[in-house]
C-alpha cells in the first residue's frame, strides 16, 4: 500500500534479458550514471515483461535493452516509452544517444 515516488523524467532504466546480460546491464547501467545520467537496472531477476511493467509504472523515459543478442552485436535497444519509438545504439555511443534524447 505504499506509493513509491515517480522517477524523474530524464530517467534510464537498463533491462536485462537472461542472466548473462545481467552484469553488463548493471555495468552500463553504473557508466550512464558516471556520466550523469539518472539511472537503475533490475536487482530481482524479473523477467522483461516485468521490467517493462515497472519500468512504466515507475516513470522512466528511456529503456535500454540489453540481452546476449545484443552483447554479441556490440548494440542496445534504446526505446521512448513515451511514443515507443525504439531504435539500436551502439555500446560506444550509448552516453550520447541518452543525453541526446534529453535535450
Amino acid at each position: 500500500g505504499i506509493t513509491l515516488p515517480a522517477e524523474p523524467k530524464d530517467s534510464v532504466f537498463v533491462a536485462n534479458v537472461g542472466k548473462d546480460a545481467r552484469q553488463p546491464a548493471f555495468l552500463l547501467c553504473m557508466q550512464l550514471r558516471r556520466s550523469g545520467v539518472k539511472a537503475d537496472c533490475d536487482h530481482m531477476l524479473r523477467s522483461l515483461k516485468a521490467q517493462f511493467r515497472y519500468a512504466d509504472k515507475a516513470g522512466f523515459r528511456l529503456m535500454l535493452i540489453l540481452g546476449w543478442d545484443e552483447l554479441n552485436k556490440g548494440i542496445v535497444k534504446l526505446k521512448d516509452m513515451a511514443d515507443g519509438f525504439e531504435q539500436e545504439v551502439s555500446l560506444a555511443s550509448v552516453d550520447a544517444a541518452v543525453k541526446a534524447k534529453f535535450c
